[in-house]
C-alpha cells in the first residue's frame, strides 16, 4: 500500500457515520394512555380521556460506538510512517486505512 500525504478526513462522511445520516435524526416512540369508564346507561366501556405522548431520543449507543471507532482509527493512523521503507504498515494499520477508505471516511486529494 502506497501512503502519501495527500489523504484527508472527510468530515461530512465521518459525521454521517457517527450520527447515522444527520445530527437531528432521532427515534420516536409513541405512548398512548386511555382511561375508560363504564357508561351507566348502556353498560358499555367508553373512553373518558386519552393522552398521547411522543418520546424522542437519539440513538446514543450507536453514536457512542461509532465515535469511539473513528477516534481509535484516527489514533492508529497517527502512528503511520509516510516513508514505508522505514516502517512498513502493520496489519492493523492497513485494516484501518482500508476500512476508512471503504466507508469514505478518508479520501485522497490531488496535490
Amino acid at each position: 500500500m502506497q501512503i502519501n500525504s495527500n489523504f484527508i478526513f472527510d468530515l461530512d462522511a465521518i459525521r454521517d457515520f457517527i450520527f447515522g445520516g444527520g445530527i437531528n435524526e432521532r427515534n420516536c416512540d409513541v405512548e398512548i394512555t386511555e382511561t375508560q369508564i363504564k357508561n351507566s346507561d348502556t353498560g358499555k366501556l367508553e373512553t373518558e380521556s386519552k393522552i398521547t405522548r411522543e418520546v424522542k431520543s437519539a440513538n446514543t449507543n450507536k453514536q457512542t460506538i461509532s465515535y469511539d471507532l473513528v477516534k481509535m482509527f484516527i489514533d492508529i493512523l497517527g502512528d503511520v510512517e509516510i516513508d514505508q521503507e522505514l516502517a512498513p504498515l502493520s496489519l492493523g494499520q492497513k485494516m484501518v486505512i482500508n476500512t476508512m477508505a471503504n466507508y469514505g471516511l478518508i479520501k485522497e486529494i490531488k496535490g
